[in-house]
């Protein structure tokens, strides 16, 4: 059998293959009737070295397989994808508005610190001042990863005592934050990109912008024609995109658009090229489509106490949208439909639950049409389970 690096690949010694060579090499030298039991001295020898000469095949391997995005991990994995400019995302700040009640004209300090029952500590963005006995204001984690989110109404310690402030919470979640991209989520990802290459195609373009941190989906349609197409002008190409900064979203399509054909849509950022010339990149947010669920379920002793919670989420995750503690989904695509026998299917994966009894999307018993420029979407408040 060939060992190391041929045209089919790198094919590794194993430990058993190293001691077996060690065996038959050391009964060439001393004879066949050389003792190699493991508790001989030159058995302990054998398998102490073959040990040893194991772990540098593997080492080597590991070195051979961090060239591919696939085979590679953790910072290995970064840079390998960085080759194609597709950067890991890094762990995001949760973000939210905070309604604060007091005596009016109280001035509540920017940077001023309030946190949840599980001390996940919020920072006021900027400096407000309580009008009518109540006034609003922005804060953001102090620091990321999904565990910075928090559901409505569990922000309610003052770490930074201000007096005339009597009150605090979150009317609504605090959303946004996420973990640094998990290896499978940068692979997914990576994929998704490999159709730019610095293509002006759609596909090129649309791999670019999914590349844009915060956005979760996007699609590009161009009109080759010389004619007005659905608003769109001759030789022109529209982008539909969820999330995402911007001016972000903007760059990546100036960069991978072709010189001479407009991006069209109804958002406009001026970009400035190499040139000093402003460019005017527009693109479109995609529509999305809005689904109220609702879902009966037959549940057994297995059934865990927050089931009603891991089953809103599963919902939540297969189609996209923001669960009860402010984790974002991507979940679908634009012009992905909603299956019906899908949501079935993931709604039975939740340990415990014995049937579906009913489930209905906006009413109806059936899949979900989504256009081209749409995406669905939802979230644990149009999500009910019973």
């Amino acid at each position: 059998m060939s060992f190391g690096l041929n045209r089919n690949g790198f094919k590794r010694k194993r430990y058993a293959d190293v001691f077996n060579e060690s065996e038959r090499r050391a009964k060439e030298m001393f004879g066949e009737d050389i003792n190699t039991a493991a508790w001989t001295p030159v058995g302990i020898i054998l398998r102490i070295h073959s040990f040893t000469v194991a772990q540098l095949w593997q080492e080597t391997e590991n070195s051979y397989n961090s060239g591919f995005v696939h085979k590679s991990e953790g910072k290995t994995l970064s840079g390998v994808a960085m080759n194609q400019l597709v950067r890991r995302r890094p762990a995001e700040f949760a973000s939210g508005v905070l309604l604060f009640t007091g005596d009016e004209g109280t001035e509540i300090p920017e940077g001023s610190l309030f946190s949840n029952d599980d001390g996940v500590t919020y920072r006021l963005a900027e400096r407000v001042v309580i009008s009518d006995d109540t006034t609003h204001g922005t804060v953001v984690a102090l620091e990321a990863g999904a565990l910075s989110n928090s559901p409505a109404n569990t922000v309610t310690e003052i770490d930074t005592p201000v007096a005339g402030l009597d009150e605090v919470t979150n009317p609504r979640a605090i959303a946004g934050g996420r973990d640094e991209e998990t290896d499978g989520e940068l692979r997914n990802r990576y994929d998704r990109s490999l159709t730019s290459g610095g293509s002006p195609t759609t596909n090129g373009i649309r791999a670019a912008v999914i590349s844009v941190e915060g956005v979760r989906t996007a699609t590009v349609i161009d009109n080759t024609t010389d004619e007005l197409v659905n608003g769109r002008p001759p030789k022109s190409f529209e982008t539909y995109v969820l999330g995402g900064e911007s001016e972000d979203v903007a760059r990546e399509i100036f960069r991978r658009r072709a010189a001479g054909i407009e991006a069209h849509g109804d958002e406009l950022v001026e970009i400035e090229d190499d040139s000093g010339n402003i460019v005017p990149i527009k693109f479109s947010r995609a529509e999305e489509v809005q689904l109220d669920i609702e879902v009966d379920i037959t549940v057994n002793n297995e059934y865990p106490s927050n089931g009603h919670e891991l089953v809103r989420s599963a919902i939540i995750e297969y189609i996209g949208g923001t669960d009860e503690d402010g984790n974002i989904y991507t979940g679908l695509q634009t012009g992905q439909n909603v299956v019906y026998s899908r949501l079935i299917s993931i709604v039975h994966r939740v340990p415990g639950v014995a049937s579906v009894d009913s489930l209905t999307l906006n009413g109806e018993s059936g899949n979900i049409s989504i256009d081209a420029i749409q995406v669905a979407q939802t979230n644990y408040e149009r999500v009910v389970v019973s």
